[in-house]
């Protein structure tokens, strides 16, 4: 996952856009005001310098996303204030990857080349995303039924995390579609992996049975011609000693 979408789910503004807001507070605090005024003017002081951290954060989003897209920015931009606001969502691992598509989808292992295809497994007709994972694949349809019961809406990242913002309910759907088809697609991928190695495994044991008997055979051809070579030498060495032998007689 990139560090624009890690940090947009942590609900985290960039170390620099916080270390500026950080900076601003510590000007306004050496005003020497009194204790008491300096306080509220401090409280007012970091609540305004984070909306101008938040919203010069969005813009610089809205910018990076001009150049390049990012699923999970974009499913959090237009819930902005929202998001703010709430400041983040207990998101797990499986929700991240269908909210930003990255590590476990067809679309994104074909890209970094762990895959030689980004074909669907499971349908077998379109391509692997998040968003085909999450709205169209048949395979996981009695999930996605119970989800667009609690949403109620479409299933864009947007809407989903609007929804999630929206009430427990909504999140605890998400969550519970998320953990129940990434495990499944988790254990089928191990089951294609185990079943790749054991291809691998019993192709290598092809090449080297095969490797053995073309040296057996190598073996037994050299082995033949050897027999061959001694046998003619001694039957032409006997040879010679019987003419020696007769030709002494004489």
């Amino acid at each position: 996952m990139s560090y624009v979408s890690a940090s947009v789910l942590a609900a985290s503004p960039p170390f620099e856009l916080q270390a500026l807001a950080l900076q601003h507070i510590k000007v306004l605090g050496s005003s020497g005001l009194t204790l008491p005024v300096a306080g509220q003017v401090a409280s007012d002081a970091r609540e305004k310098a984070r909306m101008e951290t938040w919203e010069r954060w969005r813009s610089d989003l809205l910018a990076e996303d001009a150049v390049r897209a990012h699923r999970g920015v974009r499913a959090f931009l237009p819930n902005w204030q929202a998001w703010r606001d709430r400041g983040r969502l207990p998101l797990t691992l499986r929700m991240t990857q269908v909210l930003t598509g990255h590590r476990a989808f067809g679309d994104y292992l074909l890209r970094i080349r762990r895959e030689m295809t980004d074909t669907c497994h499971q349908c077998q007709e379109e391509q692997d995303t998040a968003q085909q994972t999450l709205e169209f694949c048949p395979a996981w349809a009695d999930q996605r039924r119970v989800l667009q019961l609690a949403i109620c809406e479409s299933l864009a990242p947007s809407v989903i995390v609007h929804a999630m913002l929206r009430g427990q309910r909504e999140y605890l759907a998400f969550r519970s579609f998320c953990e129940q088809v990434m495990l499944a697609r988790e254990l089928a991928e191990r089951v294609r992996h185990q079943t790749s190695i054991n291809i691998k495994s019993e192709l290598q044991i092809l090449w080297i049975t095969n490797r053995l008997e073309k040296l057996q055979c190598a073996y037994l051809s050299i082995l033949s011609s050897l027999i061959d070579d001694v046998a003619t030498d001694s039957k032409e060495n006997t040879t010679t000693h019987i003419v020696k032998t007769t030709t002494d007689l004489y």
